[in-house]
């Protein structure tokens, strides 16, 4: 078996740190026709047994191996995610949630939901973060009278949650799919709500004193507010570049919404003319369109 012995031997030398008999400095002679090598060979003027080299190769082999699923043994359990989430894995969670959201609105509202629940859940030891958790969750929030959309809201945070600490490693995958799985609240019915009537916004609209700069600049957001249908961020933030005329009619054009969703908002004749009126009065030509009044009745900002 000459080849066989010859590659034993090379990854004995590789292993080990013994010179291979095809290595520089190894002077090693064949010993018989066959070409394989005898029972010692002839290393730096040297002679090795090789039987003993095979056996300390053999045993660096097994070293080698054992430290390897050891290493490996240790890795997984180092990286084995975790079902009871404590105090800094959820704040490290509810961290990933509101860096995730662009609405300063949702940043709040979803805070004070993961809040809550944090607060219920480290009330008392629990066994995991898990589908049984959340759905007593759930159960507690129905018993509280909170209405059906609140509830949901509440559940939407915590499921953000569970995924964010599933993503980051913390909780382990089933468990967050199983929190996911959680159902809401039904909405039973339609409520019947409560909105004005054509004459009661007319008469709201008109109720800010139009000779003062701040009962303008009041009638010209109630009238945005009314003709337009604008949140109130999407107001705050409304620029003078959004008011732009298109095809003989203004409009809000371009106007960031919720969820960074982009729409084009047609502007009314009357809409139009108070806005006007308030910009006149106020002398501004650019930047935000509706700006702080002080005292004195002066704009600034």
């Amino acid at each position: 078996m000459p080849t066989t012995s010859r590659c034993v031997e090379t990854r004995c030398a590789k292993i080990g740190g013994s010179p291979t008999p095809n290595s520089p400095g190894c002077s090693a002679k064949r010993s018989g026709t066959s070409g394989s090598w005898g029972s010692g060979a002839q290393v730096d003027g040297k002679r090795v047994n090789r039987r003993a080299g095979l056996g300390s190769c053999a045993a660096a082999l097994e070293a080698a191996a054992a430290m390897s699923n050891q290493t490996r043994r240790a890795s997984t359990r180092r990286k084995r995610p975790k079902a009871q989430l404590g105090l800094p894995d959820l704040d490290h969670s509810k961290a990933a949630v509101l860096d995730s959201l662009r609405s300063p609105e949702s940043k709040r509202g979803y805070r004070h939901a993961i809040d809550e629940f944090i607060q219920w859940y480290c009330s008392e030891p629990r066994l995991s973060f898990n589908k049984v958790v959340v759905t007593r969750y759930r159960t507690s929030l129905e018993n509280r009278g909170l209405a059906a959309g609140t509830i949901n809201g509440r559940l939407a945070a915590v499921r953000r949650l569970a995924y964010e600490a599933a993503d980051a490693g913390l909780l382990s995958p089933e468990l967050a799919a199983g929190v996911r799985r959680v159902r809401g609240v039904k909405r039973l019915g339609v409520r019947l709500g409560n909105w004005l009537t054509a004459a009661e916004a007319r008469r709201f609209r008109q109720a800010p004193d139009p000779a003062a700069l701040k009962g303008k600049r009041d009638r010209a957001i109630l009238a945005v507010l009314f003709g337009c249908g604008l949140r109130r961020r999407e107001l705050a933030d409304l620029d003078f570049r959004h008011l732009q005329q298109r095809e003989g009619h203004w409009a809000i054009v371009d106007l960031v919404g919720k969820g960074g969703h982009i729409r084009t908002v047609p502007l009314p004749d009357w809409v139009k003319a108070t806005v006007d009126r308030w910009v006149c009065t106020a002398e501004l030509s650019g930047g935000k369109l509706f700006r702080c009044v002080c005292r004195a009745g002066k704009c600034w900002g």
